[in-house]
């Protein structure tokens, strides 16, 4: 009689979870001259790996509902060898001319079983009507003036570079 034997082992990996997604820029709040400047950067992660990412930007509030269009969506396949820690960035089409106003980038990340996770959001507006300013005294240290009502940040250029100034709304 011969005697055979043999042992075999196999390596499962459990994936509950569904695959976390987080925009990491920009942050909500952030104010842009215009959305082609902003840069956006994500990052999603999955136990086993992702799949597939979607990008999409919408009006602020306008409901996601089906039969609606975002104004502008990226869809993409992750790379396998990224697939668990995936981060990435890229700058937004340069045709995409966003009027000013209030927007809203949501992100999200399937996974290799096709579960996908939470939408993230941050809000950003765009704003390309420079404010008025009026400079009442200026000295190498120390610039004064007055600001429009609206003014929610105020950066003062000097030659080419832009430098953001303090501003207490409703003083000068």
């Amino acid at each position: 009689t011969a005697n055979n034997s043999s042992n075999t082992t196999s390596t499962t990996t459990s994936d509950t979870a569904a695959p976390t997604a987080k925009i990491e820029s920009p942050a909500t709040g952030t104010f842009v001259k215009t959305a082609n400047e902003m840069e956006i950067k994500l990052h999603a992660t999955d136990a086993v790996g992702m799949r597939w990412y979607d990008v999409t930007v919408w009006k602020k509030d306008d409901p996601r509902v089906q039969g609606s269009s975002p104004l502008a969506s990226w869809s993409h396949e992750v790379p396998a060898s990224d697939s668990k820690n995936w981060p990435t960035s890229f700058k937004l089409a340069n045709n995409l001319n966003l009027p000013d106003g209030e927007y809203t980038i949501y992100f999200t990340a399937t996974d290799l079983l096709g579960r996908y996770g939470n939408a993230e959001s941050v809000n950003f507006t765009v704003d390309s009507i420079p404010l008025k300013i009026e400079i009442i005294s200026a000295t190498p240290t120390l610039i004064q003036g007055t600001v429009g009502s609206d003014a929610t940040k105020v950066w003062v250029k000097i030659g080419n570079t832009e430098v953001p100034a303090s501003y207490t709304p409703g003083s000068t």
